[in-house]
């Protein structure tokens, strides 16, 4: 039986340059080393982080079977999975055997250590600037609390614009797409 195929949301790999993304502030702490990240709109089933997983699992096989084709030593690094959900409950967190640990800010779940994993729970995380690129993965007031802020961000930050641009663009879209939606249900 062939395995039906997942796909990564997104595979981030730290540039060699040394690209400073500290402007990102929580964020970039995720992404110091290779990291797939896996972003819900919804807060996340227990079956999706299961499946989150299990694209995680795949991906070290095929990058080491990879390794061993090329006979050669490590392509990378081992990515580790953050899981970005709205919200999450307890009983969940407790399934997955995922803790806090005192080194990271509230909202953030490690799993064990044998998956490479963690969860972050967003609406956890402190209102600061230092966890707004992660919080505007939310929806409705937070989110809009959230574009309100980087849009205060100083002009000269390096990824206010481009997301603005990027957040405008999916609003036009999505309100396009709404009204497309109104004109099929008539």
């Amino acid at each position: 039986m062939r395995s039906e195929g997942r796909e990564i949301d997104v595979l981030f790999q730290p540039s060699r340059s040394g690209q400073n993304v500290v402007s990102l502030g929580l964020l970039s702490r995720m992404i110091e080393t290779t990291a797939i990240l896996e972003p819900f709109r919804n807060p996340a089933t227990g079956d999706e982080i299961r499946d989150c997983i299990v694209k995680s699992i795949e991906m070290r096989r095929k990058q080491k079977r990879s390794e061993r084709r090329k006979e050669s030593k490590k392509t990378g690094d081992i990515p580790k999975l953050w899981i970005l959900t709205p919200t999450l409950s307890t009983k969940i967190l407790e399934q997955f055997a995922a803790i806090p640990q005192k080194s990271w800010y509230d909202g953030i779940y490690f799993l064990p250590e044998c998956f490479r994993a963690a969860i972050t729970v967003i609406h956890q995380l402190l209102l600061s600037s230092y966890t707004l690129w992660l919080r505007l993965l939310r929806k409705g007031k937070v989110q809009e609390g959230s574009i309100d802020e980087l849009e205060r961000l100083p002009r000269n930050n390096p990824f206010r614009d481009g997301t603005l641009k990027v957040f405008y663009s999916l609003f036009k879209d999505l309100e396009a797409n709404k009204t497309k939606n109104e004109e099929n249900q008539e």
